[in-house]
């Protein structure tokens, strides 16, 4: 009993030893820096940004332009993308495009998910597909399979996100009122090679007295990032075997 008491602590011991190896780790990454030259919408270099370990940013970390040095109050500045490379011995970092060059001394910080979020909810927009002021209703329709519990054709919502957006929230009504349960996927991709990132599964309850169907309203808790240029479509399958009609709508943060 003694040998296996010694093993657990000289285990915790050793938890607690690399925990602490961590944290001073993580407590010595800088956040904050000025690009050195250059002018490019998705190279930032910082040398003083050196050292980290090759692709140490590239899961699930973005850069966010604090200050446009030579233009302030204009692109790219206030724009978050997310980080897709960085090289360790210079310094460089790679992001999605921004909507302008990133220049000599623009100053910029590295930010987690969470913290990318919180700055664009808080200094974007929320969009439906395209930008205020269309005043027509955007909408894409769908069409479940003939089949039941088979998905539809994928449906192009938006062929081009443009600039990088992040999704907040569905919303799903059946046009043809009637009740089913149903499965719905969102992906990216070319036509024909799309990949989905999220499913959604409901219950669309028609009301026969008077004949229609409630929408169904998906707001996420975090909005999910959607890189520059991509195409966003959706596709449908319920359980009863009739090609149904729905209609989707969708909303976006942006900050641009």
């Amino acid at each position: 009993m003694a040998d296996k008491v010694g093993g657990i602590l000289a285990t915790v011991k050793d938890l607690i030893t690399r925990t602490k190896g961590l944290n001073e780790i993580f407590k010595e990454v800088k956040r904050y820096g000025k690009n050195d030259s250059g002018a490019s919408t998705t190279v930032i270099t910082d040398l003083e940004f050196a050292g980290y370990g090759d692709d140490f940013f590239n899961q699930g970390h973005f850069a966010h332009i604090l200050v446009n040095a030579n233009s302030k109050g204009n692109a790219p500045e206030g724009e978050v993308r997310k980080i897709t490379d960085y090289t360790s011995n210079t310094g460089v970092i790679i992001c999605d495009a921004f909507t302008a060059n990133v220049e000599t001394d623009d100053v910029y910080e590295v930010l987690t998910w969470a913290e990318a979020i919180a700055v664009v909810c808080s200094k974007g927009k929320l969009y439906s597909a395209s930008a205020f002021g269309t005043g027509t209703p955007e909408y894409s329709n769908l069409l479940s399979h003939a089949n039941a519990n088979t998905f539809g054709a994928w449906v192009q919502v938006i062929a081009d996100i443009g600039d990088a957006a992040w999704l907040a929230s569905l919303s799903l009504v059946s046009a043809s009122n009637g009740s089913s349960i149903y499965a719905l996927e969102c992906g990216i991709g070319a036509g024909a090679a799309e990949v989905a990132f999220a499913r959604f599964t409901g219950n669309m309850y028609a009301f026969s007295d008077v004949g229609h169907t409630l929408p169904m309203i998906y707001t996420f808790p975090y909005p999910i990032y959607i890189p520059n240029g991509t195409r966003f479509a959706i596709q449908i399958s319920d359980s009863v075997a009739n090609a149904n009609a729905y209609r989707i709508g969708t909303s976006w943060y942006r900050d641009t």
